[in-house]
């Protein structure tokens, strides 16, 4: 069994996915996430371990999207490591499917567990310093509602 969730936005300082339907949010580029320019996406919210990729959750303290399954919670842009007190089991679609409907170029970063946009030409700004690094990512595609 699965529903959907809206009010998920693209921040333009740091190019990460996070919730609106909170707050703004801490951004790593300073401040709150700033969503000008986004369109509205939606996630898709899983029971157990049905879905194509699992273990993404949403950080209660800085609103973005990460994935909770490696060893570590990844980092924080408010300190430490991302927070899924309180959060749903979110899927994200691996750009391999290629579905109408979506937007492909999101990225997973290894360095804080983040979901970011790459289709910018630049790899925004990640809370460990630096652009977010996506070694190792299979990309993704993200649904709009």
């Amino acid at each position: 069994m699965s529903s959907q969730q809206t009010d998920w936005r693209w921040c333009k300082k740091c190019q990460g996915l996070f919730f609106s339907g909170v707050s703004l949010g801490v951004c790593p580029a300073g401040g709150s996430h700033d969503p000008s320019g986004s369109i509205n996406y939606k996630l898709t919210i899983v029971d157990g371990n049905e879905g194509d990729q699992r273990g993404w959750r949403w950080c209660k303290k800085c609103q973005g999207l990460f994935f909770s399954l490696n060893p570590t919670s990844g980092y924080c842009p408010t300190g430490g490591g991302h927070d899924y007190t309180g959060s749903v089991n979110y899927q994200h679609i691996p750009s391999e499917f290629n579905l109408q409907g979506t937007q492909r170029g999101w990225q997973w970063c290894n360095k804080c567990q983040g979901t970011f946009f790459d289709g910018n030409n630049t790899s925004g700004h990640c809370p460990t310093g630096g652009g977010h690094d996506y070694a190792g990512s299979i990309g993704y595609q993200l649904q709009i509602n």
